[in-house]
């Protein structure tokens, strides 16, 4: 060593360096000022006593004896705006809607952990459930909780009969797109001539706002705001001295407008708060004179930015009922899933709320919505940019009837036109189920309840179709029709009906369920959703059969309610306790099937190091590097073994 001290005093000289140049080593520093100890809640100590102060929900990254709450790849994952297979969740960003259980409201929520297990290595048991109205399934392992009636239960524990929860609204697949909307050149196009552009685009691109693509993790809410704005909102021309501003207006509900502000607040930008405002006014028409009042509610924006953002995606400026104009040309080349998001949102604005007609309660009625255009003024565009949208859902425009005319203040005539949808069955159940509403919480939750009440309906004339069929076999084997009928035992099903089918030629498409079978809409309604909110209805469980899967999949919230839409919801197994000698909280792992089951709030549990490599976490349950092992004073594993029962503290 060239530096190596020489002669007389050399061993001092380096003894002394060894000393000054040892606090470089990390592992000596930790020992010499005892930092393991120090930052360890346990304080160095094998174990220790603590106090459970809640449950909490985390899962699991790898399989694990105690957290196999999954589901089949292909079961569908409500998002935010669409539905992806769970199988191929991690390919996207986007939130999943979950429901906070206590006041039954739909939230979004991100993914914290994605899990991919194998049922035969965990020697699990999966099951596939099927419902009694709709014949709706879903296959889960044994221990994946199902919010019923009588509480959360584990599959393993469900019977025939009873009755779990589920949100019978479809969506639309999610589909990846990456077309261009709005960038630069687009903004110029409609700006005024005194636009100061190097603000708005400071300003559009901090919010991550432009250039503005179909793949903008922001889309989804910002086509339900262009959707509402096309329906009762606008943006109106504010003329200041030396400049044009632009106020944005939207109107509503109050709890209504709620939900707008969530989606604008996202976006980024600020909004006033609601005005209300009352007001009296009288129309004359070719009917006679009307009076029109009541109380409106509506909320602003004057971003400008915001506004020349909205323009360049379509929005008229002004008076839309003066206006000759379309529904944006871009949502055509469009993903469907967006398309539907703008009819959601423009449909919570000006679409019938969905119902049924008084005379027998259980015909629906036909969706219809009203809108209004300057007298001569053509109605082609409006007309034909919305028949190109409703093709994809299969939704047809049947009939377009003047029905109105009004003469305004200024003496111009309007004409209010009356648009009429098909109102077969599919159609109703695309409609309702694929499309439904948005910013119109009373019209979103009957879309919900009418969708399940078509399925329903459909499901009962499935089996009747199917039963005819049988019964043509069995006739022409030569059974008496009334022995086919009985061996086919279809509730509803009687002889009369199979011999009307038979002597009349009846086709399958004509099969109709019988007078009284069903409850009318509004009853049926009150009793589904009994106990339940927000469009959440009952379904009775039909039928539950031992699948063979291996592979099945499981998610983690972000949220606290730990659970997500597909025909079920998840939850996990962690507790989170303060230790009694020092006061640190820590969360610790319970190791054992249902072993959570064991311990409740204030328990006095013992716990220790899981023991993975040098005192951390394993890697299947990141952050958590402790376990249960007793729960006031008795043996946790001997507990969930049933050996013995708990006690009491």
């Amino acid at each position: 060593m060239g530096n190596k001290p020489k002669g007389l005093g050399s061993g001092k000289k380096l003894r002394d360096r060894r000393k000054r140049f040892r606090w470089n080593n990390k592992n000596f520093v930790k020992r010499a000022l005892n930092l393991k100890e120090k930052s360890d809640p346990l304080g160095g100590a094998a174990q220790a006593k603590g106090i459970v102060l809640e449950k909490r929900q985390l899962e699991a990254k790898q399989p694990n004896s105690a957290m196999r709450k999954c589901v089949s790849p292909e079961t569908k994952v409500l998002l935010d705006g669409s539905y992806v297979k769970i199988k191929d969740l991690p390919r996207y960003k986007n939130k999943v809607i979950s429901v906070n259980w206590d006041n039954k409201e739909l939230e979004n929520t991100g993914v914290s952990v994605y899990m991919k297990l194998d049922t035969k290595k965990q020697n699990d048991k999966v099951y596939r459930i099927k419902t009694k109205e709709t014949g709706r399934e879903i296959t889960a392992t044994q221990d994946h909780p199902f919010y019923t009636d009588k509480g959360v239960i584990d599959l393993k524990d469900l019977k025939i009969s009873n009755r779990v929860a589920v949100y019978p609204y479809d969506s639309i697949e999610y589909e990846h797109s990456d077309t261009l909307l709005v960038d630069k050149n687009k903004i110029e196009e409609v700006a005024p001539y005194n636009t100061k552009f190097s603000k708005v685009y400071k300003e559009l691109e901090r919010r991550n706002l432009l250039p503005l693509k179909t793949s903008n993790e922001k889309i989804a809410k910002i086509t339900r705001v262009l959707g509402h704005l096309f329906g009762d909102g606008g943006i109106y021309e504010d003329k200041a001295r030396n400049s044009l501003r632009y106020k944005i207006i939207f109107s509503g509900k109050p709890e209504d407008l709620e939900e707008i502000r969530k989606d604008v607040c996202d976006l980024g930008f600020y909004i006033s708060p609601i005005f209300e405002s009352y007001s009296r006014s009288y129309v004359e028409s070719n009917k006679g004179i009307h009076i029109i009042e009541g109380t409106s509610y509506q909320f602003r924006i004057t971003n400008k930015s915001f506004a020349l953002l909205l323009i360049a995606l379509g929005v008229p400026v002004g008076n839309k009922t003066l206006l000759d104009y379309g529904f944006p040309s871009w949502l055509n080349k469009s993903p469907k899933w967006i398309k539907k998001e703008f009819l959601r949102a423009f449909f919570g604005s000006e679409l019938l709320k969905p119902g049924v007609y008084k005379k027998n309660g259980i015909v629906p009625l036909k969706p219809s919505l009203c809108f209004s255009k300057l007298k001569g003024l053509s109605v082609n565009s409006f007309i034909s940019s919305f028949s190109e949208i409703l093709k994809d859902f299969h939704i047809d425009i049947k009939t377009i009837i003047p029905i109105k005319e009004f003469i305004r203040k200024d003496a111009t005539r309007t004409i209010q036109y009356l648009v009429s949808f098909s109102s077969n069955m599919n159609s109703l159940i695309n409609l309702y189920g694929k499309i439904g509403y948005v910013y119109s919480k009373e019209r979103e939750k009957l879309a919900c309840y009418m969708h399940e009440y078509l399925l329903i309906k459909k499901h009962i004339i499935e089996k009747r179709i199917k039963a005819l069929k049988e019964i043509k076999i069995l006739v022409s084997n030569g059974c008496s029709i009334s022995k086919a009928v009985k061996g086919i035992n279809l509730d509803g099903l009687t002889r009369e009906s199979a011999t009307y089918w038979l002597r009349e030629g009846v086709n399958e498409e004509k099969i109709k369920i019988p007078n009284n079978y069903l409850k009318n809409f509004n009853e049926w309604s009150k009793e589904a959703a009994k106990n339940l909110d927000n469009g959440l209805v009952w379904e009775t469980v039909d039928s539950i059969e031992e699948a063979k899967l291996a592979d099945v999949r499981d998610i983690t919230t972000e949220s606290e309610n730990h659970n997500f839409i597909a025909n079920g919801f998840l939850t996990s197994n962690c507790v989170f306790c303060q230790l009694t000698k020092n006061g640190r909280q820590v969360t610790a792992f319970v190791p054992g099937y249902n072993a959570i089951k064991f311990i409740d709030e204030h328990d006095e549990v013992i716990v220790e190091s899981i023991g993975g490599s040098r005192g951390k976490s394993k890697g299947d349950i990141p952050g958590v590097r402790w376990k249960v092992i007793k729960v006031n004073d008795q043996s946790l594993n001997a507990l969930v073994r049933g050996k013995i029962e708990k006690g009491r503290r």
